[in-house]
């Protein structure tokens, strides 16, 4: 092998997950930024024995694992969970239970002190708490997956939560299955990279003055009719200044929902499928489901158990579950089965990208057409009538 980064046929499909870096027996790859701040392995070829371990560990080139799922309303029994969560709480619960376990760790994303989004893991659920809430951007995995293999070597009961394509990594890497671990993913749409993140930060940051402490995606906010919402970014400042802004008024936030910025690899994403690695899948149903037996305006979790080991911790989730079906989850997470679609305004907005230009071009290619928006209300209020 030489010096070079994957082909680009491959880097089209490539997550960046690590589990080559991880599995390489002599450091020969290592991950590094292209112009657009997403991490692609790149091979040394002085260090390189072609031993083929990275392609055997490759999850892009693996057939998915056959699944039988069954769906679930879920609502956490605690109002202060609740408010703290971004949907019904069930990741929260879900954790909870598994650190009735002893000798337990719980592996996540969350913030570091210069609000760089990474993985990391925890042995406790006060710790575990960074990882709840939603967090728009690609974690950078660092030495998680070798972590995660030593605690289950060493009997450490581990639950690691993540992307589909991170579980998908993390699988692959471990070659083996392993009766201590339980992997908890969500239906994703895509991830923006840290250069994207930071250019937004920087770009508030010089806006109000002062440097960004705290930044809470989807914060619940009761509006006007007294029903909660989830459609902001929350922003809080060094200075003890703090502001929620809705989606329209946040460039990143706009620009995420609008695909624009997303991975190449989230466009043709193999792992969009019913099939899963992870023993749960999580996503959001809130406001929009079709049981009359369970209705929150606070925030409703769906919960899909992919395998036994996740049905034994979900049944033993004290919250509201209500059964649903995955047809439904598939009617309204498109993303469950399907790739994100292409923002055909990808491109442009990557051309001369930098951080004086990122918030001016990101409003440029976010914008809806008037058909457009039309069409989503329409949508909406087909599903509510559907439901009355």
């Amino acid at each position: 092998m030489c010096d070079c980064y994957l082909k680009n046929d491959i880097k089209d499909f490539c997550t960046g997950c690590n589990a080559c870096k991880s599995i390489c027996p002599k450091n020969a790859i290592s991950m590094f930024e292209d112009d657009e701040g997403f991490r692609y392995p790149y091979i040394s070829k002085d260090k390189c024995i072609n031993c083929g371990l990275c392609v055997k560990v490759c999850p892009i080139l693996k057939q998915l694992p056959e699944t039988i799922p069954h769906a679930f309303y879920y609502i956490t029994n605690s109002d202060e969970k609740l408010f703290e969560a971004t949907s019904g709480g069930a990741f929260g619960d879900i954790v909870e239970v598994f650190f009735n376990n002893p000798n337990s760790y719980v592996f996540g994303c969350t913030y570091d002190s210069k609000l760089n989004v990474i993985h990391c893991g925890v042995n406790n659920l006060e710790d575990a708490n960074q990882f709840k809430k939603s967090k728009y951007v690609q974690s950078n995995m660092l030495n998680t997956f070798k972590e995660v293999k030593h605690l289950l070597n060493n009997n450490y009961n581990v639950l690691f939560s993540g992307t589909p394509c991170q579980i998908a990594g993390l699988k692959s890497f471990l070659i083996k299955d392993y009766d201590n671990l339980l992997c908890v993913d969500i239906i994703c749409h895509g991830v923006p990279s840290q250069k994207v993140f930071d250019y937004y930060i920087n770009c508030e940051e010089k806006k109000y003055n002062s440097k960004i402490k705290k930044v809470v995606f989807r914060e619940k906010v009761k509006n006007s009719k007294g029903n909660y919402t989830l459609k902001n970014i929350k922003l809080v400042f060094e200075n003890g200044f703090s502001i929620i802004k809705s989606v329209d008024k946040s460039s990143y936030f706009l620009g995420f929902q609008q695909r624009l910025f997303y991975r190449p690899s989230c466009y043709k994403c193999i792992f969009a499928s019913k099939k899963r690695y992870s023993d749960i899948t999580l996503c959001d149903v809130w406001g929009i489901g079709d049981s009359k037996e369970i209705e929150s305006n606070k925030g409703m979790s769906g919960i899909i158990v992919n395998t036994t080991k996740g049905k034994k911790i979900v049944d033993k989730i004290r919250g509201k579950k209500v059964n649903m079906s995955i047809d439904y989850i598939v009617k309204i997470n498109e993303c469950y089965t399907k790739p994100t679609k292409l923002n055909n305004h990808r491109d442009r907005f990557f051309l001369n990208l930098n951080k004086d230009n990122f918030e001016k071009k990101a409003f440029k290619y976010s914008k809806k057409s008037l058909i457009k928006k039309i069409c989503g209300r329409l949508k909406k209020y087909i599903i509510l009538l559907k439901k009355i």
